[in-house]
């Protein structure tokens, strides 16, 4: 036998490293695609097929009403959810307990920025994560 080193090691270590996360990828990929639909008249909106028994009860919030809405928090004290939207603006939606009733939508506080997240704090206050703020 002789010393000469095979070829084979490189080309081994190229597939595992390389090809083979990339055939992984592709299959789960091509697998997430076929379980997605188009959702009727919202373009661009894409919805899970599979599983759909676990949002069966669940409605749309504020469709049609927000521009960019980002995250939401619940009050459960005041039954209000304050929702954040890309204009800057803090909104609060009042729930009605009535079935087919249309969610309102109050601007309560503009951040000056863009508000992303929202999250209570422990004294029940409401924190905000803003992108940026505009002086």
């Amino acid at each position: 036998m002789s010393n000469k080193k095979s070829l084979w090691g490189p080309f081994i270590s190229f597939f595992y490293v390389l090809l083979v996360p990339i055939l992984i990828a592709s299959i789960l990929m091509s697998r997430v695609g076929s379980m997605t639909t188009h959702v009727p008249g919202y373009p661009g909106v894409a919805r899970l097929t599979s599983n759909c028994h676990i949002l069966r009860n669940a409605e749309y919030f504020g469709a049609g009403q927000l521009d960019g809405p980002d995250d939401f928090v619940y009050d459960n004290k005041s039954g209000v959810i304050y929702t954040s939207v890309k204009d800057g603006w803090i909104k609060k939606a009042y729930i009605s307990k009535l079935k087919n009733s249309k969610i309102r939508f109050q601007n309560w506080v503009n951040t000056g920025g863009i508000p992303l997240g929202l999250a209570r704090g422990l004294n029940n206050e409401l924190i905000v994560a803003d992108a940026h703020k505009v002086n």
